[in-house]
């Protein structure tokens, strides 16, 4: 027990590693992510993505200021249509400062909310004055007074724009190098955690082998045994006998023993009764009774104890475990169940039986019992783990020379990978808690060779499981 217990506490903290290691492994996942998150943005804001919409914007500017200053000053003007030209290119770059999703982070410096709001406010009375055909002198000259007024303004804008891209990479630089350096950390704690379950599980294996040793000197005999086993089928047959007669006659023996008890208690109170001359005829009548049924009860278990040993010495020769008879169904499954009622009244779940009379085998009821038993047994101590509302229902219907024998439970199941190891020998979910992981083994041996029939598994863990025999009305004849 103490090392069992060492070892789920190993366990424990071998998994309080992995996980604490599987944390910072995410934690690094998710720097890295948002390092190439961080990279993708600084790509993404590049110096012209955000610089060339204002430079852009004050270049046409200044290239129409200069238009309209020779429109007014020169004596040889340029045309209108040129003006209107510059003009039409200096609102397309004012458009393009203003809705560039770029933009966005320029929209917040005090150079943009001034400037932009001024040229287009100018821009609405410039599209007063510059569209018509021969525009007033006089307007030209107040707008290029306008215009040289606010010129400082819109350069102030660019050079706010090459600020902006500055201060953005030099941002991106510092998270970068921030997220570089958590990155760093959290490996040299990856590798450090790594290093110490690697160093917890050379010093476990090296108490295991230990432990293993010191095992191995007690249980010697055990492992030649498994190793004989593993080697002859005879005898792994053999041994699958010798556990299912010990496991099998527990139950009898219990329910004789239990019952033998309780009528030697009543024979006590019925001797005190009757030596104070006090009597009465209704207690003589219960306590006969009740010997006449323990009496029956005890006589059933011996007899099935009886046959289990019979099938011990049958089976061992290789020949079918019991004389082959003829029998109604129904008639044998009750007996089982009424069999087994003693040991599992204990138990607040409940077997439903729906199996109609008349379904006549000429089988061996011996191994069919066995497989009963066991079935049940198995529902009730795995199925029907931790609940106290365990319903299974074994019914049967007939078809095609065959009976179709179904034990279903509603308990908790069972996963793909304890389905996959059902029926393999000395495989059990409760090692270490008295069970020989033979019982499954023994029931699919049975059904298979010795009544000729199939044997189906169906679960869902946690809706139950249903275990579906298919067997022959007359079983194969097995030559001596």
């Amino acid at each position: 027990m103490r090392g069992h217990a060492n070892h789920r506490r190993f366990l424990f903290w071998l998994a309080l590693g992995t996980a604490l290691m599987a944390l910072a492994m995410a934690v690094l996942l998710v720097f890295t992510l948002a390092q190439r998150r961080a990279v993708q943005l600084a790509a993404g804001l590049r110096h012209d993505s955000i610089t060339a919409p204002a430079f852009e914007c004050e270049r046409e500017f200044l290239r129409f200021r200069q238009a309209l200053d020779s429109t007014v000053h020169s004596r040889h003007p340029p045309g209108h249509d040129e003006l209107t030209l510059r003009y039409d290119l200096f609102l397309s770059r004012l458009t393009l400062l203003r809705d560039s999703p770029s933009i966005s982070v320029l929209v917040q410096r005090p150079e943009y909310q001034t400037v932009v709001p001024q040229l287009e406010q100018w821009a609405r009375r410039a599209d007063r004055v510059i569209p018509s055909v021969r525009p007033d002198p006089q307007a030209l000259a107040g707008l290029l007074d306008e215009v040289n007024a606010m010129a400082f303004d819109v350069h102030a804008l660019s050079l706010a724009a090459n600020s902006v891209v500055s201060r953005l990479v030099e941002d991106q630089e510092n998270t970068l190098l921030k997220q570089s350096e958590q990155i760093v950390a959290l490996t040299l704690a990856q590798l450090i955690l790594l290093s110490i379950a690697a160093t917890a599980l050379v010093v476990r294996h090296k108490r295991q082998e230990q432990e293993r040793l010191a095992l191995e000197v007690l249980t010697d005999k055990l492992h030649r045994s498994q190793e004989a086993l593993a080697r002859s089928e005879t005898k792994a047959a053999l041994s699958t006998v010798i556990a299912s007669v010990s496991h099998e006659l527990s139950t009898p023996l219990g329910n004789s023993l239990m019952t033998a008890s309780t009528l030697v208690d009543q024979s006590r109170d019925f001797r005190r009764t009757f030596d104070s001359n006090q009597l009465k005829r209704s207690e003589l009548s219960a306590f006969v009774e009740n010997v006449c049924e323990g009496n029956d009860l005890m006589l059933r278990n011996l007899q099935r104890a009886v046959a289990l040993l019979k099938n011990f010495r049958q089976v061992a020769n290789d020949q079918a475990s019991e004389q082959r008879r003829r029998f109604d169904l129904a008639t044998v499954v009750h007996e089982v169940v009424d069999t087994l009622a003693p040991s599992l009244k204990r138990q607040p779940h409940t077997i439903v039986l729906d199996i109609p009379p008349g379904i006549t085998m000429d089988s061996l009821p011996g191994p069919l019992g066995q497989v009963i038993i066991n079935l049940v047994n198995n529902a009730y101590l795995h199925g029907f783990e931790g609940r106290t509302d365990g319903v299974l229902t074994i019914r049967a219907t007939q078809g095609g020379g065959h009976v179709h024998l179904v034990f279903s439970d509603n308990g908790v199941g069972m996963s793909p990978q304890t389905q996959a190891r059902l029926f393999q020998p000395f495989f059990s979910t409760k090692t270490g808690e008295g069970g020989t992981g033979l019982g499954m083994t023994i029931v699919a041996d049975l059904v298979r060779k010795t009544l000729g029939g199939t044997l189906e598994v169906y679960s869902i863990l946690g809706s139950g499981t249903t275990m579906r025999l298919d067997l022959p009305l007359v079983v194969p004849r097995i030559e001596e």
